[in-house]
């Protein structure tokens, strides 16, 4: 579970720092095959190098742990039209988990868990499906 966690942790990092797991590794201070097979969870992990990755991530193990439970929050930024033609109906997109939320300005997504900020959501993007 705790790898299961982590490994979805350095995914949604990478992408929200726009970095390879190359540029991980390298941050980090770890091989690549390493960091590759821990994204993938097909490896055991030491304190050390848990430590490496904090360092790597400019976080404190406990903004590390946090941000794995969801217990951070986290900006909501778009909102998804699924028609078109229907403007002015837009729902929120849970930034963890990427479902539809129901309501504007829940504290947590209903689906995830994932603590919520609205702080910028009025400059957020719109995406049409």
């Amino acid at each position: 579970m705790f790898l299961d966690n982590l490994s979805q942790y350095l995914q949604r990092e990478c992408k929200e720092q726009a970095i390879s797991q190359e540029r991980l590794a390298e941050d980090c201070d770890l091989s690549r095959g390493f960091v590759g097979r821990l994204i993938h969870h097909r490896c055991t992990l030491s304190v050390t190098s848990l430590e490496k990755i904090c360092t790597g991530l400019r976080v404190t193990p406990n903004e590390l742990l946090l941000g794995m439970m969801g217990a951070l929050p986290r900006r909501v930024t778009a909102a998804r039209c699924l028609l078109p033609t229907q403007k002015g109906t837009a729902y929120p997109v849970c930034p963890g988990c990427g479902a539809d939320l129901e309501r504007d300005y829940q504290r947590f997504c209903d689906r995830c868990g994932q603590k919520l900020d609205w702080s910028q959501f009025a400059s957020g993007d719109i995406y049409f499906f």
